[in-house]
Order: structure tokens, then sequence, then C-alpha cells
């Protein structure tokens, strides 16, 4: 039970956060930003995108000292989902500058304007 409903916490800033998203067709657009591919290795190793860095989730946070609190991030995985999270354990450590791409690297690989190794 929450007095005054969801509405009642829009005003309360800490308690609520979101996570800018996009879909993968516009990560071309995003030219400021470093693209973290939070799938596993052996995804990674059998095709990314040129110039991602491989931080899988399950070691993601052993890896945070090498985000920056000042820069921007792409966060995808396969489908979106465990970039979802990723991207929300960074914010939580305040890494705020991040886009989630919704539909990872399954969205990613239909832009033709990306190159994947």
């Amino acid at each position: 039970f929450l007095s005054g409903g969801i509405d009642s916490l829009k005003n309360n800033l800490p308690l609520m956060d979101s996570i800018n998203q996009k879909p993968g067709k516009y990560l071309h657009l995003l030219s400021d930003y470093e693209v973290i591919d939070v799938r596993n290795k052996n995804e990674f190793e059998t095709k990314h995108l040129a110039g991602s860095k491989n931080y899988p989730l399950y070691d993601l946070l052993n890896n945070k000292d090498n985000f920056n609190s000042d820069k921007n991030y792409a966060i995808h995985c396969l489908s979106g989902y465990r970039s979802t999270i990723a991207s929300s354990l960074l914010k939580k450590n305040n890494i705020k500058n991040i886009i989630n791409i919704t539909d990872g690297f399954n969205g990613m690989s239909k832009n033709s304007k990306l190159i994947f190794k």
C-alpha cells in the first residue's frame, strides 16, 4: 500500500530514477558514447561492434573503476535484458550518462551503418 499511489513518489527524486533508452537502429548517432557490451566473453568474441568494450554483466561491478562519471555510455547485451540490469547497476554506482540499447545486439546487427568484427 502506498499512500497517494505512485503519483506521490514523482516529486521524491531520490526514490525514483530512470534510464534513457534507444533502439539499436540509432546507435550510429551516438558518436560521443562509449559502447559497453555486457554479453559473456564468448558471445563478444563471436561477433561484436568495432570499438566496443566487453564487461560481462556477471563481472560488471568488479570493473566499475573502469567507468568515468563524466563519460557517456551506451550499454547493450543480446536482447536488452542484461543491459537493463547493467545500466541500473552503473547508475546506482554514480555512472549517470547511460543509454540502454533496448533491442541489444539483435537490433544493432540490423543497422547497416555500424561496423562489426
